[in-house]
């Protein structure tokens, strides 16, 4: 079944909204409780809250289909999530909401067409190239330089 344009369009738009109140609930967890435990909240909670959903929802309880590749990418996955988490309370600790978002947010985008085309050789067109610019415009703007 192919997933319409609407809905990835409104995956990501929804998920982008997400992302920007997990940034609002760290902020406001960073200020007020240790960073530390902020960090650890919010994983376990996350953790819990994935394995009921998937265990819930997955018609697949079998793991046979595992293999040590798949493993180790979602392992790096894993280590990336907890390394990007935790830099992100300590940036949302010291900086204010609105920059750090507007700083983040776009160098994703960069970092994501990046390692888009060197890695996975990705090609993109010039609207791309030119919204990459602009997000790197955009990025120099907010932080001042």
């Amino acid at each position: 079944m192919e997933t319409s344009q609407f809905a990835v369009f409104s995956y990501a738009i929804g998920s982008a909204f997400l992302f920007a109140l997990i940034f609002l609930f760290r902020k406001q967890a960073a200020i007020t409780i240790p960073i530390h435990i902020a960090f650890i909240i919010e994983l376990a909670v996350a953790t819990l809250i994935l394995g009921f959903l998937i265990f819930l929802f997955s018609n697949k309880k079998d793991f046979s289909g595992l293999n040590s590749q798949g493993i180790l990418f979602a392992t790096l996955a894993g280590i990336s999530l907890v390394a990007a988490v935790f830099l992100n309370y300590l940036a949302l600790h010291f900086g204010t909401l609105s920059k750090i978002i507007s700083l983040s947010s776009p160098a994703q985008i960069i970092f994501g067409v990046l390692i888009g085309v060197f890695l996975l050789k990705d090609s993109l067109s010039i609207p791309q190239i030119v919204g990459v610019v602009l997000s790197i415009a955009g990025i120099l703007l907010v932080s001042g330089k």
